[in-house]
């Protein structure tokens, strides 16, 4: 893999500061044990960073799925691939319900009709106040395929690109993510220099039966 994000060049993996996984963390339960699900793939960096919280962690790699299905097939049209059903991806079971979900930049590479049948798979696993966190891109070319995301501090993410190779993104705008985002709130935003946003969402629903 390379280190090179959008609108930047050179070689190595690249290490940026996160003000949203920083908010996630000071916003995660004290008093109780609580429950992370990460789409990303299984990381000893990332099982060993949440180790130091009174957290069960649950890795369902969803990348990695994806991934398969980007490089396998080509999407129907340049920035708006085919519609995948991402919740028969995961492996859940139906009494699991977690406190945080970790999307990463996932989203950015998911039609509308993807991201809105995913996270109403994701709502059945959701407790009122679960946050969720997501980058999406703001330039309009994109990586071709979604980054790796290793945590290295609480408020510090190491990036690492497959490749240097780039496709047209889906240029979501801040009222359409509000729309795919049915059930959660954008409580907070956090536009990082280097071509992202980071955005935390927050489930405001209440308790619902997990899909079977």
């Amino acid at each position: 893999m390379t280190g090179v994000p959008p609108g930047q060049s050179g070689p190595g993996p690249a290490v940026h500061g996160s003000p949203g996984l920083d908010y996630l963390l000071q916003h995660t339960p004290a008093d109780r044990t609580w429950a992370v699900l990460d789409l990303g793939p299984a990381l000893g960096s990332s099982v060993a960073f949440w180790s130091e919280f009174p957290c069960r962690l649950q890795i369902e790699d969803l990348r990695d799925s994806l991934v398969e299905t980007l490089t396998r097939a080509a999407p129907a049209a340049e920035g708006e691939p085919s519609a995948r059903d991402l919740g028969s991806m995961l492996s859940l079971c139906p009494e699991a319900r977690f406190e945080v979900i970790l999307c990463w930049d996932l989203l950015n590479y998911l039609s509308r009709e993807e991201i809105a049948g995913l996270v109403r798979h994701l709502r059945g696993f959701c407790l009122p106040g679960t946050l969720l966190f997501a980058l999406f891109h703001i330039h309009p070319r994109i990586p071709s395929l979604p980054a790796v995301f290793q945590i290295v501090g609480k408020d510090r993410l190491q990036y690492l690109w497959p490749s240097g190779e780039l496709r047209s993104g889906p240029g979501y705008q801040a009222r359409e993510i509000s729309q795919m985002m049915e059930g959660f709130s954008a409580g907070r935003s956090f536009l990082l220099r280097h071509g992202f946003q980071e955005y935390i969402f927050t489930y405001g629903g209440q308790p619902v039966t997990a899909p079977r």
